[in-house]
C-alpha cells in the first residue's frame, strides 16, 4: 500500500511539471509597453528610411535671435542632444569662440556674451554629449562691429557759422561719445553727443537715448564747397574712429 501511494505521488508530480511546460510554450509572455515609433505612423519622417549612423546622435537646435548689446551680443535659441542634456552652446563671432551658454532641461538657452574685439557674423555651435559630434545650429544676420555708428540729420550754414544735428554711439558702451568736425584740414571740437534722441533709443535697445548732438561753430573762413566737412565719431574700446555722417559742404 505504501509503495502504491509513493508511485501515485510521483506520477502526479510528473504530470504537473508537464502541464507547466506546456503552459509556458502556449501562453504569451508579458512585455513592457513602449511608445509607438514615429516610423510606424502613417507619415513617417524621412530619417526612418536612412541608414543608421553617428549623425543620429548629434545635437540639434536653432539660433533664434542675436541682438547687439553694449559690449557684446544677447542671444537665444534651443539645443538638445539625443544622449541627454543639458547642452552647452558655444557662441562664435566671425568664427572665433567668444563665450558659451547652457541650455535648460527643455533645451532653451538665452543670455549675454561679451565680445571685446571679435567682428563678423554671430553663430552658435551645440556641444555633443556621448556619441556623435558637435553641430552648428545656425547663424544670425547680425554682423558685430566695434566702430561708432550714427548719422548726420541736419546741416545748415548762415554764411559765417555752421549748425550740425545728428547722432552717434559706440556699440561697446552706453555712455555718450565725442565727435569732432573736420573742415579744411582742421579739427573742431571735441563735442559730446549727449542730446536726448528717443528715436535712437528705440532703434538701438539697451543703449539709451542720450546720443544726439547739436553743434554750432564758426570756422575762421568758409570756403564754400572747395572743402568738405566731416563729422568724426571718436571710438571707445575695440574698433577705430569713424565718419558715420559722411561728407557735406556749405
Amino acid at each position: 500500500m505504501k509503495a502504491h501511494r509513493e508511485l501515485a505521488r510521483r506520477t502526479l508530480g510528473c504530470l504537473a511539471a508537464a502541464l507547466t511546460s506546456i503552459a509556458l510554450l502556449v501562453l504569451p509572455t508579458a512585455t513592457t509597453a513602449h511608445a509607438a515609433s514615429p516610423c510606424t505612423s502613417d507619415n513617417p519622417p524621412d530619417w526612418c528610411f536612412e541608414e543608421p549612423g553617428d549623425w543620429m546622435y548629434d545635437p540639434t537646435g536653432t539660433l533664434s535671435s542675436a541682438v547687439r548689446s553694449p559690449g557684446g551680443v544677447t542671444v537665444s535659441g534651443h539645443a538638445v542632444d539625443p544622449d541627454g542634456g543639458p547642452v552647452t552652446v558655444g557662441i562664435t563671432v566671425g568664427g572665433a569662440l567668444v563665450g558659451s551658454l547652457t541650455a535648460d532641461q527643455s533645451g532653451a538657452f538665452s543670455g549675454f556674451v561679451s565680445v571685446p574685439t571679435a567682428t563678423g557674423t554671430v553663430c552658435a555651435v551645440a556641444t555633443n554629449i556621448g556619441m556623435g559630434v558637435d553641430a552648428g545650429i545656425g547663424c544670425s544676420s547680425l554682423t558685430v562691429g566695434h566702430d561708432p555708428i550714427g548719422g548726420l540729420d541736419v546741416y545748415t550754414g548762415n554764411g559765417t557759422s555752421v549748425i550740425l544735428k545728428g547722432w552717434t554711439l559706440d556699440p561697446d558702451t552706453t555712455d555718450p561719445i565725442q565727435v569732432t568736425v573736420n573742415y579744411a584740414g582742421t579739427d573742431y571740437g571735441p563735442f559730446t553727443a549727449n542730446v536726448s534722441r528717443p528715436d535712437v533709443a528705440t532703434a538701438h535697445p539697451g543703449y539709451g537715448a542720450y546720443h544726439g548732438y547739436e553743434i554750432t561753430f564758426t570756422p575762421p573762413v568758409l570756403y564754400g564747397c572747395n572743402f568738405a566737412f566731416q563729422v568724426k565719431s571718436l571710438n571707445v574700446g575695440g574698433g577705430t574712429d569713424s565718419y558715420p555722417g559722411g561728407y557735406f559742404c556749405s
